[in-house]
């Protein structure tokens, strides 16, 4: 359990096994420091490493919820949790050096981050904050396909088009986070927003060709203020 004045995470949501954490990384007093003492020499290098404040400071709380939440799961010391990179980059964690069979995925936009965690590798997580973005329209051919750019197109209001861009990329940024690759192998527009999604449901089963065979499943997890989505493979996840 996380030694703090007061917790600046909680548990959020569980949908199947897995479990999803929101994170509080604003700045009140006293939590960084809390945070930096549950991370081990690498972590506190990165943290130096990172030039503004603000950046420090989501890193520090989040990493240090992370371990605390992986801990807890896996039933052991802070001490004898590290973690180790596959070869696509997705970390993995271990306990007293030998890797361990869960799955977790981390992001933070602003002042808010999400983690999942489960039982198995193939999970992505992404959270956006709702901004405004002066270059949108150049964005959008470069994101989204032929098909999802229809569907764009057909909403007006200016406000909703930023927030139905923000929406589309939590869903394409989660599933490739899943595999571990993010926007390195596939382009963005290739990952294709289910219709079901589209049309407002905040939950369905989806495929995706161009990455495999896999069932996926997709969960909105969005609020006026921020985009965000769960993605997950459910074949694993039922083995």
């Amino acid at each position: 359990m996380m030694p703090n004045r007061v917790a600046w995470w909680f548990r959020y949501r569980i949908i199947e096994n897995i479990r999803i954490y929101k994170v509080d990384a604003a700045d009140v007093g006293g939590r960084e420091n809390d945070a930096l003492r549950w991370l081990d020499q690498g972590e506190l290098e990165r943290w130096h490493d990172f030039a503004l404040p603000d950046s420090k400071r989501r890193f520090a709380l989040c990493r240090a919820a992370l371990r605390s939440i992986l801990c807890d799961h896996l039933g052991c010391a802070n001490s004898e949790l590290s973690f180790g990179e596959a070869e696509k980059g997705k970390p993995f964690a271990m306990v007293g050096g030998k890797r361990v069979e869960v799955g977790f995925n981390v992001s933070h936009s602003g002042d808010h981050g999400l983690i999942a965690v489960g039982d198995y590798d193939n999970l992505g997580v992404d959270i956006e904050i709702r901004r405004r973005r002066r270059d949108l329209d150049l964005l959008v051919p470069t994101v989204m396909s032929l098909s999802e750019q229809t569907h764009f197109d057909s909403v007006t209001e200016d406000g909703m088009k930023h927030d139905l861009f923000f929406d589309f990329w939590t869903v394409k940024e989660a599933v490739l986070k899943a595999i571990g690759v993010g926007m390195s192998k596939f382009e963005p527009s290739e990952i294709e927003v289910p219709l079901e999604i589209r049309d407002g449901q905040r939950s369905c089963l989806a495929n995706f060709p161009p990455i495999g065979a896999s069932t996926w499943r997709i969960e909105i997890l969005s609020t006026l203020e921020y985009a965000a989505a769960l993605a997950f493979i459910v074949d694993d996840a039922r083995k």
